[in-house]
C-alpha cells in the first residue's frame, strides 16, 4: 500500500536511503517519507544504527605450538554520522568484522604462550577493540568491545593432556604401592633379625643379615620357580647395606 501510496516509513533508530535512476538520491531519517516511484525515485535500503552482535570463533596456534580455540563476542554499530559509507561500503559488514577479528585474534595468540593467553584475556580483548575500531571506521562503523568469553585447548591436546595426567596418577600410584612393598619387606626382615638373634644368643648383626638375606634370597628363588606371574624386584650391589640401615 505503502509504494502504491509513494510512501516509505522508516522506523527509530534506523535510516532509509533513495536511489532515482540508479544513483543515490538522499538520506531518509525516521518516520514517513514521499518517494515519488512514478518519477524513478526508489527505496535503495535501510540501515539499523542499533548496537549488534557478532560471535567469533577462531582456531589458532600458541608461540609454544599448543592449538586453541578462541570464542569472543563483539558488539558493533553503524554510526549515524556516517550511515551513507556503512550502507555503501560494505556488502556484509558481519563478514568483514568477523574475518577482520580472526585474524587480530590469531596474530594476538600467536605472540603469546598458552599460559600468557589465558593470563592476558583482556589484553588481548583491547587490542583487538583497538585494531577493529581503527579498521572499521573508513567503513562508517564502531566496535563498542570485544569480549573474549572462551579459551578452550584443541580437542586432540586436551585428549593428550588427560592422558598424560593419567599416566602420572598411575606412576604414583605403582610408586606408593612399590614403597609399601619395600616397607613390608623390611618389616619382615626385621622381626626375623630379632627372631634369630633370640634363638642364636651371641650372633653378630653381620652374621644375622647374612643369614637372613639368605634365607630370603631362597625363598624368593623358590617363589619365582613356582609361578610365572610374580613380581621380581632385583636388588643392586650396596643394597643389602641399605636394607640394613632401614632395619
Amino acid at each position: 500500500m505503502g509504494n502504491v501510496c509513494c510512501c516509505i516509513q522508516v522506523e527509530e533508530r534506523t535510516v532509509g536511503f533513495t536511489k532515482r535512476f540508479g544513483r543515490f538520491d538522499r538520506t531518509l531519517q525516521p518516520g514517513c517519507h514521499f518517494v515519488p516511484w512514478i518519477c524513478g525515485y526508489q527505496l535503495a535500503g535501510k540501515l539499523s544504527l542499533q548496537w549488534q552482535s557478532l560471535l567469533v570463533k577462531c582456531r589458532t596456534k600458541t608461540k609454544d605450538d599448543e592449538f586453541v580455540n578462541v570464542v569472543a563476542y563483539v558488539e558493533y554499530r553503524a554510526l549515524p554520522n556516517r550511515a551513507y559509507d556503512a550502507f555503501y561500503s560494505l556488502s556484509n559488514p558481519r563478514s568483514h568484522i568477523q574475518v577482520k577479528a580472526i585474524t587480530v585474534i590469531g596474530a594476538m595468540v600467536t605472540a603469546r604462550n598458552l599460559d600468557e593467553v589465558f593470563q592476558q584475556q583482556d589484553v588481548i580483548s583491547q587490542v583487538v577493540v583497538k585494531e577493529l575500531q581503527q579498521a572499521m571506521f573508513n567503513y562508517g562503523y564502531d566496535i563498542e568491545r570485544v569480549l573474549i568469553i572462551n579459551i578452550k585447548l584443541d580437542e586432540c591436546i586436551e585428549q593428550a593432556m588427560i592422558e598424560k595426567n593419567a599416566a602420572i596418577k598411575k606412576a604414583k600410584i605403582k610408586r606408593a604401592e612399590g614403597e609399601a612393598k619395600f616397607k613390608n619387606v623390611v618389616d619382615g626382615v626385621r622381626q626375623s633379625v630379632l627372631g634369630f638373634q633370640e634363638s642364636v644368643p651371641g650372633a653378630s648383626a653381620k652374621d644375622v643379615m647374612d643369614a637372613v638375606l639368605t634365607a630370603k634370597y631362597l625363598d624368593t628363588t623358590k617363589e619365582i620357580c613356582a609361578s610365572s606371574k610374580s613380581d621380581v624386584i632385583f636388588i643392586p650391589p650396596g643394597a643389602r647395606v641399605e636394607v640394613g640401615i632401614h632395619i
